[in-house]
């Protein structure tokens, strides 16, 4: 695992493709939650995020987030709102059908009141 992987690599399941296929992040054990808890929390921070991008997409149904250029870290642990910083690279078609890769990144914040993921901030880059 490389250095930009510090904050969460992934482990490939035989047959994935990249996160979005099966793959599953290995995540730091945060103090205040098991390993469990710890790996769901970056999981969904990680799913809000790829939702986002994909809705940004031309080609949505072409996307793969490869495992090897994502990072997922806890930027914020509030009292009110988690923030969780994704960053990525995703494969795509673009408006003329032809693969690109971009790079993204976004926000992932989970209200701890209100128990709900939000998506923001999210930009991607040529």
């Amino acid at each position: 695992m490389n250095a930009r992987l510090a904050a969460v690599g992934c482990v490939l399941v035989p047959g994935s493709a990249g996160c979005s296929g099966g793959a599953l992040p290995l995540a730091p054990r945060f103090p205040w939650a098991s390993k469990a808890e710890s790996q769901a929390m970056l999981d969904t921070a990680f799913r809000e995020c790829r939702d986002a991008v994909e809705q940004r997409l031309k080609a949505p149904a072409s996307a793969a987030f490869p495992a090897e250029e994502t990072t997922v870290r806890l930027a914020d642990e509030g009292d009110v709102d988690w923030r969780y910083e994704v960053h990525g690279a995703v494969d795509a078609q673009n408006g003329f059908g032809a693969m690109i890769r971009l790079d993204y990144e976004c926000d992932a914040v989970f209200g701890t009141s209100s128990r709900t993921w939000t998506a923001s901030g999210v930009a991607l880059y040529e």
